[in-house]
């Protein structure tokens, strides 16, 4: 049986650990999933515009205080990759790249906002013409055609996964990067015939379609279409599986409150466009927190002034 949740945030920078903070605070039951130390933030060598550092901090270190910050007050942190999100008759069911399952009242996303292109020659020019990045919205047109997902992780074998609704002819490319997916999606993989290529891709062919794969060493494998899912799954992958309203640059859209279309679920971060700052991004996960608590309490009034 799934762990139930009052409040479960994906993302794990500023964003997500701040909201972590301020649901934990309001006695929520809370759960963090994601890496504290792959986030940019941890990235930085030093960080010299961030409130309250005059001398500047740097992101390892940064991230590392926000996580204990977090889980001071109860916040379970857990270093997971999240694969989907689906709702259910009463909140949502998370699931993770290790087969487990988390039920939530409510979410916020606090991760990456869109789909990665891979810069290939060509890639642009077939979008949305033999060229996709979303299984849940676009898997229809392939009924028993002979498709691929680019990508090495277990967001590309989940979207395989996905694909066996439309298709059973589906081949992984891993664009000569290492497979780095867990054991049970393998097996899962396995048993489904799936199959991969591991050679590098060089280009996107077609006429007014796309038609084949070029690959490095000069041959071609010739596809219907192609999915690309490189990473991990981001902001855009979970609003179009539950239908979250998004802007044309692919920012999640929401209200002064973090709170989008969908009822439970809120966003924050680099997800919601503007300025990509760390400062930015951790008052937008107080703000969708506070928003969180709000809609889980059922009040229309909460603020934080709770004293150690």
């Amino acid at each position: 049986m799934a762990e139930g949740f009052d409040v479960l945030i994906i993302g794990a920078g500023p964003a997500g650990l701040a909201a972590g903070m301020y649901a934990a605070r309001a006695n929520m039951k809370t759960l963090v999933l994601g890496f504290p130390s792959k986030s940019n933030m941890a990235k930085a060598k030093r960080v010299f515009n961030y409130l309250g550092f005059p001398e500047g901090i740097g992101g390892e270190e940064f991230q590392q205080a926000s996580r204990r910050q977090a889980e001071r007050y109860k916040a379970a942190v857990l270093e997971k990759e999240v694969v989907s999100v689906d709702r259910q008759e009463k909140g949502f069911r998370v699931k993770t790249s290790d087969e487990n399952e988390y039920e939530a009242k409510a979410i916020v996303i606090a991760c990456g906002k869109s789909y990665k292109r891979i810069g290939l020659q060509n890639e642009e020019t077939f979008v949305g013409k033999g060229v996709h990045y979303c299984v849940i919205c676009d898997g229809y047109f392939y009924k028993s055609k002979k498709v691929a997902v680019i990508g090495n992780g277990n967001y590309a074998a989940e979207e395989a996964l996905e694909l066996l609704s439309y298709t059973k002819n589906i081949t992984i490319f891993s664009n000569d990067e290492t497979v780095e997916i867990s054991e049970n999606l393998l097996k899962k993989l396995k048993e489904n015939n799936i199959g991969f290529t591991e050679g590098k891709i060089s280009a996107f062919e077609g006429d007014r379609f796309f038609r084949n794969l070029l690959m490095a060493d000069g041959s071609k494998a010739q596809l219907d279409g192609v999915f690309i899912a490189v990473g991990v799954a981001s902001a855009s992958a979970f609003s179009n599986r539950l239908g979250i309203g998004m802007d044309t640059a692919g920012n999640v859209v929401v209200d002064r409150d973090g709170k989008t279309n969908v009822d439970g679920i809120f966003a924050a971060g680099d997800c919601t466009g503007g300025n990509p700052q760390a400062l930015k991004s951790a008052g937008e996960g107080c703000n969708a927190a506070l928003a969180a608590v709000k809609f889980v309490k059922g009040r229309s009034v909460y603020i934080d002034y709770k004293e150690e």
